[in-house]
């Protein structure tokens, strides 16, 4: 079936989607992004997944908008309680991976992307 559908050039297009849709869709692989050139394998998504735990968009937005604790600073070598706790966990770099984190969510096309004002509230009942 999706091979036909690649063949025929067809794309999944909806109006409005659901809040709950729109957070329990797998990131990796996410059918909004067939256009985008990603490298699913990078070291960063690697990272999301395996030592943040992220795997549907919404994990990817609760990673975005955890909270920063007072004395965090934007460098690799941030010494903050957050950050610290992330290098336990294996992550190389927690700011960058935090930007790339960023970068993924805005690759998303705006029908997908919860952080739009107003694109939380549709259909959520």
């Amino acid at each position: 079936m999706l091979a036909t559908a690649k063949k025929y050039n067809l794309t999944f297009e909806a109006m409005e989607l659901p809040i709950t849709l729109k957070r329990s869709t797998p990131m990796w692989y996410h059918i909004g992004l067939h256009d985008c050139n990603i490298q699913w394998n990078s070291s960063w998504f690697v990272c999301h997944w395996k030592r943040h735990g992220v795997v549907t968009v919404g994990d990817l937005q609760d990673y975005i908008n955890s909270d920063v604790p007072v004395g965090h600073e934007i460098r690799c070598n941030c010494d903050c309680v957050r950050c610290t706790n992330m290098k336990c966990d294996g992550c190389p770099n927690p700011v960058n991976c935090y930007k790339a984190a960023v970068k993924l969510l805005d690759l998303l096309p705006e029908i997908w992307d919860l952080r739009i004002p107003g694109n939380d509230q549709r259909l959520s009942e």
